[in-house]
């Protein structure tokens, strides 16, 4: 069912306020706690990261929590998530919780209920918390295109597009996370098939400003289905920044650079797979 497009306000390009700085601080640091620290957590090529200056970061999404806590915990700069939009309302936050994110974790519809009735104090109090400091932190809305129509989501896209277009002008680092619903990738059917976001932004800013080059940031994360396992070991890996131009000659550049950025990814859980033990194919949670 196709919901209502709702006018979510954009956030704008200001310099950043020393408010909005502490509350990412705090709101990485309540993260990391809710998610990461029960876990090991692992990291490595960590001198690929890129902490000034533009950067777009695409890494595969399977999680609920922890690969987003993952991301807070490698970087010292601010990094902005382009984010699922009812993570904006903390009703929508609420509802989405209720709906889905129980179903997924319990299948028997009479326990669900009563788990439900039992989290709904906490539930309400983390979706009236996070919602504005997703906000304030200048995440960015995204829809999907199964919850619009395609002329309202082709209007938001190219909004949505000028806008990390110019977050990346004023030096910012922007996280596309992969969570494609229908397909896995061929390259490792761990992770989901990339999709061409990244790229297509990387080449219209080579092409409007003058051979502007962005770099994009190969990341893979292994282990973060689920939301707070136990014990569970969380791997982030960091690969060598790749951009648009080698691809230019290519038949059609977006593409390559796509397959390149998702094979690169592939390789890197691999690495995780085989040192630290196979898993079940893990389905996108948000």
């Amino acid at each position: 069912m196709r919901r209502e497009m709702k006018n979510i306000p954009l956030p704008t390009v200001e310099p950043i306020s020393e408010k909005s700085r502490l509350i990412y601080k705090k709101t990485g640091r309540l993260i990391n706690n809710l998610f990461l620290l029960p876990n090991r957590f692992k990291s490595h090529g960590l001198e690929n990261k890129i902490e000034e200056g533009p950067n777009i970061i695409v890494a595969n999404h399977t999680g609920a929590g922890k690969d987003t806590a993952a991301l807070y915990r490698i970087y010292k700069r601010m990094v902005f998530f382009c984010a699922s939009h009812y993570l904006f309302d903390w009703k929508d936050f609420d509802k989405e919780i209720r709906e889905n994110y129980m179903r997924l974790l319990i299948s028997n519809t009479g326990l669900r209920r009563v788990v439900n009735t039992l989290l709904f104090p906490v539930r309400r109090l983390f979706t009236r918390f996070s919602a504005p400091r997703i906000k304030a932190i200048g995440c960015i809305p995204v829809f999907n295109t199964k919850e619009v129509l395609n002329s309202e989501w082709a209007r938001r896209n190219r909004e949505l597009k000028n806008l990390i277009k110019s977050y990346l002008l004023d030096n910012r680092a922007v996280i596309l996370l992969q969570a494609n619903l229908r397909q896995a990738s061929e390259f490792n059917p761990y992770i989901r098939k990339f999709k061409h976001g990244a790229a297509k932004i990387a080449l219209e800013m080579f092409q409007e400003f003058n051979g502007f080059e962005v770099p994009i940031t190969p990341v893979s994360i292994y282990g973060a289905e689920g939301l707070m396992t136990l014990g569970s070991l969380v791997s982030l890996r960091v690969g060598k920044p790749m951009t648009v131009k080698p691809f230019l000659s290519r038949t059609n550049p977006v593409v390559a650079l796509t397959e390149a950025l998702e094979k690169r990814v592939a390789e890197m859980v691999e690495d995780d797979l085989e040192k630290y033990g196979r898993k079940k194919h893990p389905q996108p949670e948000i």
